[in-house]
Parts: structure tokens; C-alpha cells; sequence
């Protein structure tokens, strides 16, 4: 089912910035060592895109059939940035909500009991948020915070949900889907044991800034 669904969606889309310039985040595709610029190809065809990454997943198959015609038409050669020349920024930074999904495989709870993070098994995974302004982008520098002891991370399968979902059958779900990324879910391991104990849920330990970063692309 999953390999089904990636290869309906074979196209990389980033969103980047030019290095040195104070421009607009800008929406791209990668294409081997090299960011193809929608806003140009968009200018190269008279048609429009979105600009933004979150506008553009909101058109579902249509967006992404329109973005597939403009590199089928343009002048790809000059519309695009070799990747020392960008940064990468999350592909998605206003997501409306980031809810994760926590002690989700057998082997993480386990670790968990060995550090003595939790005591049982819990029946059912646990749900936690990652703000916004915690994601950063591919290839960036997260700088640890001096009151962390036992800094922690683990990568993560992303879903991006393209459309209002609630309550929805289970044979339904990837209908929903725009695409996939990746995340790596950085931890403050001290601070999780302290909130833990006081019964809240991981704001300070997983919220702290550059600690999701994500990306590079959403496919």
C-alpha cells in the first residue's frame, strides 16, 4: 500500500531560500544536485503557483499535476540553483497542527523501561505536539541548549494530511494524504523524565528551538 501510494507521488517538493538574499521562502523541486525555482518556471509559463507550500498541497492532484506540466515546459536549465547556492527550510512551516504519535514500536518501548522513562507497557501509542517554530530546515545546525544533560533523537515518518480529516474509516486514510517526509524528533531526555513525573506532556523537552527539523523534501 505504501509503495503504491510513493509512487503516485514521485515528485520532491522543497521549500528553500537563495544564500545571502533576503527574498521570500521560494517553492521548489529537487532534481538530482539541483532546486528547480517554481516561481521561474511559473514566470517561464504565464501560469501561477502557489507561494506557498501549504496553499499548493491545498489544490490536492491538481496542484501537483500543474507543477509537473511546468517542468514538462519550461526551460528547466534556467530556472534552477545548484544546492550550495540555497538553503533548505522546512518544507511545510504553517502547518495548522503537528500532532505525533509517541511509543509507537515495541523496541522504543522497551528503551523507555530500561531508562526507567516509563514503568508499563501502555496498551495504546501517546500523543504529543510539536510546535511550529521548533521545525527547522535540512542540513542546519541545532544548537543544544546549555541546561540539557541528555539530548536525544529519533527519526520520524511524517504524513502530511492535505485536506480536513476527522473520524474517517481506516480504508480511507491515505485519500487524505498529500504526501510524506521526514522528521528528526530531537528530546531533552532530563526534562521528559521531570514532566513525566508532573504529568505533563513533553512541551518543554520536545519544543525547544531547532529541535524538528524536517525535511528535505515532501514527496
Amino acid at each position: 500500500m505504501m509503495r503504491a501510494f510513493i509512487a503516485r507521488k514521485p515528485v520532491r517538493l522543497a521549500t528553500f531560500s537563495l544564500r545571502g538574499a533576503t527574498a521570500q521562502p521560494r517553492l521548489g523541486v529537487l532534481s538530482g544536485q539541483r532546486m528547480l525555482d517554481l516561481s521561474v518556471l511559473a514566470a517561464q509559463g504565464a501560469e501561477p503557483v502557489p507561494n506557498s507550500m501549504k496553499a499548493l498541497l491545498a489544490e490536492g492532484d491538481a496542484g501537483l499535476e500543474r507543477v509537473k506540466q511546468l517542468i514538462a515546459r519550461a526551460d528547466v536549465a534556467g530556472a534552477s540553483h545548484a544546492l550550495d547556492a540555497i538553503e533548505f527550510l522546512p518544507p511545510i512551516s504553517d502547518a495548522h497542527k503537528f500532532l505525533c504519535v509517541g511509543k509507537n514500536y515495541r523496541t522504543h518501548l522497551a528503551e523507555l523501561q530500561r531508562t526507567n522513562l516509563i514503568k508499563e507497557l501502555p496498551e495504546e501509542p501517546t500523543g504529543f505536539i510539536k510546535l511550529n517554530d521548533c521545525l527547522t530546515g535540512h542540513d542546519t545546525d541545532v544548537v543544544r541548549p546549555a541546561s540539557v544533560v541528555r539530548l536525544d533523537y529519533e527519526p520520524e515518518l511524517v504524513f502530511v494530511i492535505g485536506k480536513p480529516a476527522y473520524g474517517i474509516k481506516a480504508e480511507d486514510a491515505f485519500s487524505y494524504v498529500a504526501g510524506i517526509t521526514i522528521l528528526n524528533d530531537l528530546t531533552c531526555r532530563d526534562t521528559q523524565k521531570r514532566e513525566v513525573a508532573s504529568g505533563s506532556r513533553f512541551w518543554t523537552a520536545k519544543n525547544a528551538p531547532g529541535f524538528g527539523p524536517l525535511g528535505p523534501c515532501i514527496i
